[in-house]
């Protein structure tokens, strides 16, 4: 990196954040999560501070790809996909910043903070993020905000092809498929018991066979919780 000539840095990163995906997906070369993980480290650590010479996070792609990465039951380490999550926030990633809302509200990798859950989730929300509108929905489902659930919900709830979504917000479409399960589940209930709407038990059946279609791991752990009342 020390040979880099000023602005070779972002064409460099942006090579390391695809071949790192490219490793992790097996495409064109093997599958290799280690190599994977290299090259997104280095990728988001490719930048030099001119003045003390000292490299820091640049590629948010990089960074969010870790975040990512760190969450995946099969390397999981929640401070880590915490830390960069943060920094790829810091960075203008939007997929990071609901990320982080998700991590503050239910303490991954942080302590529990509701107040930032919130701020980060309605802000990734409000820049179109559907993977945050999901959470946001359940979180104004536990407080009793059966009006903003409501709306939050029936906006998840016609969307009908989620991978269109999914590449206008360049994530994983089963982040959207998340997004918009929960989104059902939760208009689903306010549906069922009459919370902020009329109360219609058909369309809460409905609504619930779309949430297990789109994410039958969410949905049957929401309705599991439901049956518990700690949805």
């Amino acid at each position: 990196m020390e040979d880099l000539r000023p602005g070779e840095e972002g064409v460099l990163a942006i090579a390391l954040f695809y071949m790192g995906e490219l490793c992790y997906k097996g495409i064109v070369v093997p599958k290799d999560n280690e190599l994977a993980e290299k090259h997104w480290l280095r990728g988001a650590m490719i930048k030099k501070d001119p003045v003390t010479g000292l490299h820091y996070y640049g590629s948010v792609e990089c960074q969010t790809a870790l975040g990512m990465f760190y969450s995946n039951p099969e390397f999981l380490d929640m401070k880590k996909a915490f830390k960069w999550h943060k920094r790829a926030q810091e960075s203008g990633s939007v997929i990071s910043e609901g990320a982080l809302g998700v991590m503050y509200l239910y303490g991954l990798g942080t302590e529990e903070n509701l107040q930032l859950a919130y701020h980060y989730l309605t802000n990734a929300a409000s820049y179109g993020n559907t993977y945050a509108k999901g959470y946001l929905a359940a979180y104004y489902y536990k407080r009793q905000m059966y009006d903003r659930t409501v709306a939050t919900g029936r906006e998840l709830a016609a969307v009908q092809d989620c991978k269109p979504l999914a590449k206008a917000e360049g994530c994983p479409v089963e982040h959207v498929k998340r997004g918009v399960s929960m989104g059902c589940f939760y208009l689903a209930l306010c549906s069922q018991y009459g919370y902020a709407m009329i109360q219609d038990k058909a369309l809460a059946q409905k609504l619930i066979k779309k949430a297990i279609e789109l994410s039958p791991d969410v949905a049957y752990d929401l309705h599991a919780k439901a049956i518990l009342g700690i949805a």
